[in-house]
């Protein structure tokens, strides 16, 4: 008895399968994504951002405050401001609990002069830009 009839049937059958199988493969896939953002006031913002300028015998001293609006359970852990090449760290060896604030004083800064401000709380970040609003 020969198996030469069953060994070419086994073997064409692999092989078709293997065809159909091999052009199963995918070499790119492109995907499009879209994403809609919406922006906030300050007042309504997870990040708020108050400043008050205060000008003496023409030095004007700035209080920055920022505000945690973020929802409960989101600690900011990392907060700057920049200004004129200055950069302060608001929150060495603490964190900003949701509904807290804190604040720094800027001694001397320019009228239009352009602060920016960068939280970290876990994988988000924010940075805002505004200008020194003199009145």
């Amino acid at each position: 008895m020969s198996h030469r009839p069953t060994l070419v049937v086994l073997m064409t059958l692999v092989a078709v399968l293997g065809l159909l199988v091999g052009t199963g493969g995918v070499s790119s896939v492109t995907s499009v994504h879209t994403a809609a953002v919406d922006t906030a006031t300050d007042h309504n913002a997870f990040l708020g951002f108050e400043q008050a300028p205060h000008t003496t015998n023409g030095t004007t001293a700035l209080v920055v405050t920022i505000i945690n609006q973020y929802p409960v359970e989101t600690a900011i852990k990392d907060l700057e401001i920049v200004t004129n090449g200055t950069t302060v760290e608001l929150l060495e060896h603490r964190s900003l609990d949701p509904g807290a604030s804190t604040s720094h004083t800027f001694e001397s800064v320019s009228c239009g002069e352009r602060l920016t401000v960068r939280a970290v709380s876990g994988d988000m970040t924010v940075e805002i830009e505004r200008s020194v609003e003199c009145h």
